[in-house]
């Protein structure tokens, strides 16, 4: 998978275990590739940061990469996979399909392209179906450590009051002591 992942989230712990089970099933490697997009709006997290963060929540599944696009991460890949599956949210599914298959044999070469979702998010939903980045980064701005908290991954609870620190640092938020 690839994606911005700013501020990690409940809803990318989701993304994360349908790249593994998707794997699994597949005979697979599962790797998860973040984004280098720095930001204040959208991206407050640097590259580095989101990487140690997103590897203490979910471990070595998370590689870190040069490739500052996902046609550089396929190049990338072509060199040591003949075949890919890319793992999406459901709206981004059609869009990797179309680009990932458009730049097949002419900027890399797989035998297959696939995209599949890792399944559906309902924006207005409660809990991890409704979790977004953009309402993390609100979270952050208002001060409510309770429902940042609540909105990350497991394994990152224990670090929210770092991670909305960094993310309010990134957006050029004062800091609440």
């Amino acid at each position: 998978s690839w994606g911005r992942m700013n501020p990690i989230t409940t809803g990318h712990e989701k993304l994360i275990n349908a790249v593994i089970n998707i794997a699994k099933k597949e005979k697979a490697s599962p790797a998860v590739y973040l984004t280098h997009s720095q930001d204040k709006n959208k991206n407050p997290l640097s590259y580095d940061d989101k990487v140690k963060y997103a590897q203490k929540a979910f471990g070595s599944i998370i590689v870190k990469s040069k490739a500052k696009t996902i046609i550089e991460l396929m190049k990338e890949l072509a060199r040591n996979y003949r075949d890919v599956i890319v793992v999406a949210g459901s709206d981004r599914v059609k869009e990797f399909e179309t680009l990932l298959n458009k730049y097949n044999g002419k900027e890399y070469k797989f035998n297959s392209v696939t995209v599949v979702s890792a399944g559906s998010r309902d924006p207005d939903a409660e809990g991890v179906e409704g979790m977004s980045a953009s309402k993390m980064r609100q979270f952050a701005a208002d001060d409510d450590l309770n429902n940042f908290s609540k909105g990350l991954p497991k394994k990152l609870k224990s670090s929210a009051r770092q991670v909305m620190t960094d993310v309010k640092k990134g957006m050029n938020e004062s800091i609440q002591e």
